[in-house]
Order: C-alpha cells, then sequence, then structure tokens
C-alpha cells in the first residue's frame, strides 16, 4: 500500500496539509467516543511538513468513511492515469459489504462507477463449503463468493476465476468446484479466463501439507479444460509452477501464459520465487509451438484484433 498510496494526492481531509504530502501508511486501530461507543477509526499518516510547520501529523476517520477512500482512490487513477482497473476480489467485496454495512449490488456498483473495471478471481481456493470453513473460514463462503461474480456480471463487468487445490480436498471436491464454475458462466458468460494452482505450503499455518506435483497440475488444468468449455481462456500458472511447467501446461489446455508482473508477494512468501522476462515468456511460447501474442486484461489484443472474451 505505501508506494502505490504515496503517490496520490492526500484525502481531502489532509488539504491543511501540503499539496505533495506522500501518504506514507494506512493505519487501522480501534478507539473509543467520548460517549463511550466502541467504534473503529483509520489514520493517514504524512511525513513532510506541514503548513503549521509540524512535521508529520495524523488524522483519523470513521470507518463509513474508508470506503469513500477506496471510490476515490480509484478515481483519482482513472483521471490522472486512464487504465484498465481490475482489482478487490469477491472476498473483499463480501468484506466491504460486511464492514460498510452495504448490499453487495451497491457495493459492486459503486466500485463501478469509480472506475473499477473487472474484478480478479482471488480467495477462491475450493468453492465447497466443507472445505472453505476448515482452511479459509473468515473469508467469502461459496454462495457468497459466486454470488459477488454474479453480480458483477448481472451489472456488466467482466470477471476471472480461479482454483487453488491441495487443501486436502478430495477429487470429488475440484470437480464440485469446475461444476459451479461452469454453471455460473452458462448463466452469464462473465468469466474471461480460468486460473488454477496448488497451494504453496511452506511458511503458512498448513506447512504439513503434502506439497502436490506437476502432474497434478497438468492433469488438474486438463479436467478444467473439459469441464469448463465455455470459460474462453485458461491460464498457465508459470508463477507457481515454473517456466517449464508452464510451458507444458500449453499442451494441456491452458492458451494464455500470464503477465509480466511488477511485483509479486503471495507465492513469493511462501517462498515461491519464480521470475521470468517478456523474452523468456515468448521463448517459451515458441517453443511450444505456438505464436505470442500480447493482449490486454480484457483480451483484446494489443495489436488488433480480439480474442473471446
Amino acid at each position: 500500500w505505501t508506494a502505490a498510496v504515496a503517490l496520490l494526492d492526500p484525502h481531502p481531509a489532509l488539504k491543511a496539509s501540503s499539496p505533495q504530502a506522500p501518504v506514507t501508511d494506512l493505519w487501522m486501530g480501534d478507539d473509543f467516543m467520548h460517549h463511550g461507543a466502541f467504534r473503529q477509526t483509520y489514520a493517514y499518516e504524512w511525513a513532510v511538513p506541514l503548513e503549521s510547520g509540524k512535521s508529520g501529523g495524523r488524522i483519523t476517520f470513521d470507518k463509513e468513511d474508508m470506503f469513500d477512500w477506496y471510490l476515490d482512490l480509484m478515481r483519482y487513477i482513472k483521471r490522472h492515469h486512464p487504465i484498465h482497473i481490475h482489482g478487490f476480489s469477491p472476498s473483499e467485496v463480501v468484506f466491504f459489504s460486511e464492514r460498510f454495512g452495504l448490499p453487495v449490488v451497491e457495493v459492486v456498483r459503486e466500485l463501478r462507477a469509480a472506475g473499477l473495471d473487472s474484478i480478479p478471481g482471488g480467495g477462491g481456493e475450493i468453492l465447497v463449503d466443507a472445505i472453505r470453513q476448515r482452511v479459509a473460514r473468515k473469508k467469502a463462503q461459496t454462495e457468497e463468493w459466486l454470488g459477488v461474480q454474479e453480480e458483477a456480471h448481472r451489472q456488466g463487468m467482466k470477471t476471472s476465476v480461479t482454483m487453488m487445490y491441495g487443501l486436502g480436498e478430495s477429487a470429488a471436491d475440484r470437480i464440485e468446484h469446475l461444476v459451479r464454475v461452469r454453471d455460473l458462466q452458462a448463466r452469464t458468460g462473465g468469466f474471461t479466463a480460468f486460473i488454477c494452482w496448488p497451494l504453496q505450503p511452506e511458511g503458512t499455518g498448513m506447512s504439513d501439507s503434502v506439497k502436490t506435483d506437476a502432474v497434478t497440475y497438468l492433469r488438474t488444468l486438463a479436467m478444467a479444460r473439459i469441464v469448463c468449455d465455455n470459460v474462453p481462456n485458461l491460464q498457465s500458472s508459470w508463477v507457481t509452477m515454473g517456466l517449464k511447467v508452464g510451458q507444458v501446461a500449453l499442451r494441456f489446455g491452458a492458451n494464455d501464459f500470464g503477465s509480466l508482473m511488477m511485483e509479486e508477494n503471495v507465492v513469493s512468501s511462501a517462498g515461491t520465487t519464480y521470475r521470468a522476462t517478456i523474452a523468456e515468456m515468448e521463448r517459451c511460447i515458441t517453443d511450444a509451438g505456438y505464436a505470442p501474442r500480447r493482449r490486454r486484461q480484457d483480451y483484446s489484443l494489443v495489436d488488433g484484433g480480439a480474442v473471446a472474451a
């Protein structure tokens, strides 16, 4: 957050400070109102001299103000850097709904109006509540997660969908996940891509789990291609499996090699740190017998034309 937020103008409530004041941190904590009622407060901290001559400072905001902060963030990006914004997973949308007391339909509507273009499929894990209750009980459960996706599609947004396996689920659980994806896609046609990858257990609370192998990954990907035949694109997860397996995945149902990432902080925190340049990615695609093409987030091709989205 520090790097991204530091590029922004201060929140309107911080206009008393220098117009160039970079926000260096987003702090959250609990506080008490003088009436004794418990409330959540948030504070922005900055580290430049203020007009008052003091260095640094803090202003608190009620939690109701924070949703507006996210909306302002996207409005700023769209105004100054008109790019495609792909953000806020279904689990985060459900969190917004619960935290700010808004129905999901309104959260999605507000995010879209502020500039959100599409929603990533993060937090999909396995879409079976018996598994989610065991490994991710604080995240959106199956119906909530799929409900956000369907609502986004209903409002005209495209989304991606994911599956993280290796959580102790059965083969039947994986198939149920894929069938739920296929059925939702049949109703809405809103998924642009499916991405699956195995749990990276190292450095997590599930470090005693047995790590799945490349053969399991390729078989899972191939099964996804068969079951989710109405999802137009399947992405190869070289980020978790490495470039060689990622390349082989192109022969097991994948037609998308992902993208060049400036930063990755999820699987790398579990010790998985594969990296690649654009040239290396294009070489892997070419050596596998395919012609590399560059795409946008909506799967339109950079050099003209379009693929199914």
